[in-house]
């Protein structure tokens, strides 16, 4: 019997957490576990403070990329950012085990929606910003 209650306990736990979250059932039950699904963007800078400003401030960004894929990836991941008009350069930096760092250089400062359109054309809809959740995109 007690078996019984503490599995029901632990299933309702899951599903109730679940629910709490804003993002896909999918991303949920991948985070609740531990693991970030790959191509997650990750974005480490002590001045962030919201979105709109943060985005708005910058025409360098220096982000990372989890588990990018194999170099034939990365590669047209640089080319989608390249060919857009906005874009001065975009360059992979150093491998650092599962995390690709990438430099994006836009020619003058652009708001948060160009940032998400930007990435989304890329390929890339989940961002992890310092110690924050991750979250999609468009929910940044």
């Amino acid at each position: 019997m007690k078996t019984v209650s503490l599995l029901c306990l632990v299933a309702l736990l899951c599903v109730g957490l679940n629910k709490t979250k804003a993002v896909s059932p999918i991303y949920n039950s991948f985070y609740f576990f531990g693991d970030i699904p790959a191509k997650t963007i990750f974005i480490k800078n002590p001045s962030y403070t919201d979105s709109k400003s943060f985005f708005a401030g910058i025409k360098t960004l220096q982000f990372e990329i989890f588990k990018a894929g194999s170099q034939e990836e990365v590669n047209k991941l640089l080319t989608k950012f390249n060919h857009n008009a906005d874009v001065e350069s975009c360059t992979a930096g150093k491998l650092y085990g599962d995390y690709q760092s990438i430099v994006l250089t836009l020619k003058t400062n652009k708001d948060r929606a160009w940032f998400v359109s930007a990435f989304k054309k890329a390929g890339l809809y989940l961002i992890k910003i310092n110690n924050n959740a991750p979250v999609e995109v468009d929910e940044m």
